[in-house]
This record gives structure tokens, C-alpha cells and sequence, in this order.
């Protein structure tokens, strides 16, 4: 028995709109239904938030909650994907800021970030940023969203998500925004 809840919009469902479907696909963050078969007895609850909708981009954080029968706790995970709305392409973090390489980022991410909600216990930001870099490696598409005027950058630590957040105007960026 598998069961996975996801509420998309209108946007989402229009026939094919190529980034409808970019969209749909990152919603499941590379689960197929053959990989949740293979967990059976399994419960999974797709969240999200549109963060930025407009003619440069379409951003969306997500928030996956899924539990199987017999494990100890449910697990959760949060990630997101930026489309640009010009090639219909998702967008990694390399096409938005100016950064020559994983120093220089992590430099960046302790100096301009902030942490997002009210953490006791945040690790100490050059901590994050350095699993945020180590991450990126894997995934640099799903770790970042956009909203109108900040860039946030997810950060998984451990069995934690954490979110950074920074004005876009205090980034080195590409190109303007």
C-alpha cells in the first residue's frame, strides 16, 4: 500500500508545459513510484510554497514528509528547484552567484546568510557552510530557491534542515535581478 499526497496547483497540471513537468518531477525529488513500491506500507506528504513567480523565474521550496509502517519516526526532507522562465531550464546555484570556488562560497555563505526560524541549537555557520559546499557537490539544483529578494539556501546537517537566508542585494551576482 503506497499512498503520496501532493496538492499541485493549476499550474501544474496544464498539458504539456514542459515546466509544469520540470516542476511535477522535482516534487518527488527523484522518487519514482517503482522506488516507493519497494518501501511498502509507506505514507508520503509533498509540501510546498511558490517563493518567486515571475517573468525571470519560478521558484518553489518543498517539503517531503514520509513515513513506513515499523520504522521508529517519520523522516522529512526540504528542498526546491528554480526554473528560468526564458530556456525552461532548472537553474543551479553556479548560474546566479559569482563565486570561483567552494572557499570563496563558503566564505560568502558565513559572512551575507542568516538562519531562518528561531534554531537553539544552530551549528556555528562556517560548520554549515562547509556541509552546504560538500552537498552542492551532489546536488546543486535542489539546495537554493529564490524569493523576491533574497536567495535561501537549504542546508542538510545530519537529520536537520536548515535554511540561510540573504538580500540579493548583498550577493555577487551574475547578472542583475
Amino acid at each position: 500500500d503506497i499512498q503520496v499526497f501532493v496538492d499541485y496547483p493549476e499550474y501544474f497540471q496544464s498539458d504539456g508545459n514542459d515546466i509544469a513537468e520540470l516542476i511535477r518531477l522535482a516534487a518527488y525529488n527523484g522518487w519514482t513510484i517503482e522506488d516507493l513500491a519497494a518501501t511498502p506500507n509507506t505514507n508520503m506528504t509533498i509540501d510546498y510554497e511558490i517563493t518567486r513567480a515571475d517573468a525571470q523565474y519560478f521558484s518553489v521550496a518543498f517539503l517531503s514528509f514520509y513515513f513506513s509502517r515499523g520504522n521508529a519516526h517519520p523522516s522529512s526532507e526540504e528542498y526546491a528547484v528554480t526554473i528560468d522562465r526564458a530556456t525552461g531550464s532548472p537553474v543551479l546555484l553556479s548560474d546566479i552567484l559569482d563565486f570561483s570556488d567552494s572557499n570563496e562560497l563558503a566564505e560568502l555563505i558565513s559572512e551575507e546568510f542568516t538562519p531562518l526560524g528561531g534554531w537553539v541549537d544552530l551549528p556555528a555557520l562556517d560548520e554549515l557552510a562547509a556541509c552546504y559546499i560538500d552537498n552542492l557537490l551532489f546536488d546543486e539544483q535542489h539546495s537554493f530557491y529564490l524569493t523576491d529578494d533574497s536567495l535561501c539556501l537549504i542546508i542538510h546537517y545530519f537529520r536537520y534542515d536548515f535554511v540561510l537566508e540573504a538580500p540579493l542585494s548583498s550577493l555577487p551576482l551574475k547578472h542583475p535581478f
